[in-house]
């Protein structure tokens, strides 16, 4: 089959080359336009776009898809059957998803219709989940609201953050995708409608959630530790500077009437109070620092004992 990728990611990237191995022959990649970095502002490609010239496959880049004839004019000389979509990171307008005789087919990392949106994989793991999976579907004019086409449920690991469930996540996804190119060659009937009444919605991440509020339970902190790495990150003030917490552990649940949220104990590990139970600190990241273990910090700084930390939070 002939198929046009869209994508932008590592993680794209490798689902990218599994399927130029294949038997399918991939006639166009898109991706996003490369990033400027650093204070040089050095271009940066795309990991897609780094699989595509390494395969010398045709690339676009455009900046916007809405009303572009230059690029309708390329698709149609592609003669594509299907286009497989990974995190891109440009909407398609009606034009480019009606470009195929079997449509876009869409990677999202949730059990759809749960979790819509650009945060799916963080939401699961912040709501305490312990089953999520991925969903393909043929991507329609709204968001993340087209038919489902396979779906497969991926168990949530206890102490697994975003970056590593993302990972497996996607991992798993090329052989989803595989099946549902065999079922439309085949002439496979497998569309299956979604609950639209039963959506819910993920909303974008900004650096601001990942400030860390101590009197918040225990688990809850724990699981905003794990949902947001590695971005935002989950961090709170030390003395000013700005704390990462890394990797932590819940010690217990127990309500306690005499915690104080954010106080820290040093003995032979660093605990944390929160506004219910205690965390146990493992990782840990100061400003302008690298990571290092809790308890190697603390040696080095006597005061951390006791301190409280982002004391300016309210309750």
């Amino acid at each position: 089959m002939k198929i046009v990728f869209m994508g932008t990611p590592p993680y794209a990237a490798s689902i990218l080359k599994r399927i130029i191995s294949s038997s399918h022959d991939v006639v166009g990649v898109f991706t996003k336009p490369d990033k400027t970095s650093g204070r040089s502002k050095k271009l940066i490609p795309s990991p897609v776009k780094e699989v595509a010239l390494d395969y010398n496959i045709p690339l676009f880049q455009p900046n916007d898809l809405k009303n572009n004839q230059i690029i309708k004019t390329h698709l149609g000389k592609m003669n594509a059957e299907v286009a497989i979509v990974v995190a891109y990171g440009l909407i398609l307008p009606y034009s480019i998803l009606s470009a195929f005789p079997f449509g876009c087919l869409n990677v999202h990392p949730s059990l759809l219709p749960k979790y819509r949106g650009p945060s799916p994989i963080s939401t699961s793991i912040l709501n305490g989940d312990s089953i999520t999976g991925i969903t393909i579907i043929k991507l329609d004019l709204e968001i993340d609201s087209g038919p489902i086409l396979a779906q497969h449920k991926v168990p949530i690991e206890k102490n697994e953050k975003c970056d590593s469930l993302t990972t497996r996540l996607f991992n798993i996804s090329y052989t989803a995708i595989n099946e549902v190119i065999t079922n439309l060659e085949k002439s496979i009937p497998n569309e299956k409608k979604q609950s639209h009444k039963d959506a819910t919605y993920t909303k974008k991440l900004h650096r601001s959630d990942g400030l860390i509020n101590w009197h918040k339970p225990a688990n809850e902190i724990f699981n905003m530790m794990r949902a947001y790495h590695p971005w935002p990150g989950a961090y709170t003030s030390l003395n000013g500077k700005t704390l990462k917490i890394i990797e932590s552990e819940i010690l217990n649940m127990k309500s306690n009437t005499h915690l104080v949220p954010g106080k820290v104990t040093v003995a032979d590990e660093v605990f944390v109070e929160t506004g219910n139970g205690i965390l146990k600190l493992i990782t840990i990241q100061l400003e302008g620092k690298t990571p290092m273990r809790a308890k190697d910090f603390s040696n080095g700084n006597l005061n951390f004992n006791k301190s409280i930390l982002g004391n300016s939070l309210a309750p």
